[in-house]
């Protein structure tokens, strides 16, 4: 009997499952990143956010309120 030499760098690969986890794994982090592009990527634009666009963003636009009362300051 003759037997060739097996190459042990190649035999992994050769294993339905070792194939079909790693296109499941190239597949998944596939769409994460596609997710992470379409909802979580920052434009530049948007980096250089200063304090106050923060806050009237999370508070909102501040409008001055009159006290008025009916009695008269002495």
């Amino acid at each position: 009997m003759h037997s060739e030499p097996v190459d042990q760098s190649t035999v992994w690969w050769k294993q339905p499952l070792v194939r079909e986890i790693t296109v499941v794994l190239v597949i998944k982090f596939a769409l994460i990143f596609a997710l992470w592009w379409a909802f979580f990527d920052v434009p530049d634009d948007a980096r250089h956010i200063d304090d106050k666009q923060v806050s009237t963003h999370l508070v909102g636009t501040l409008t001055p309120t009159l006290h008025t009362s009916k009695e008269t300051p002495q």
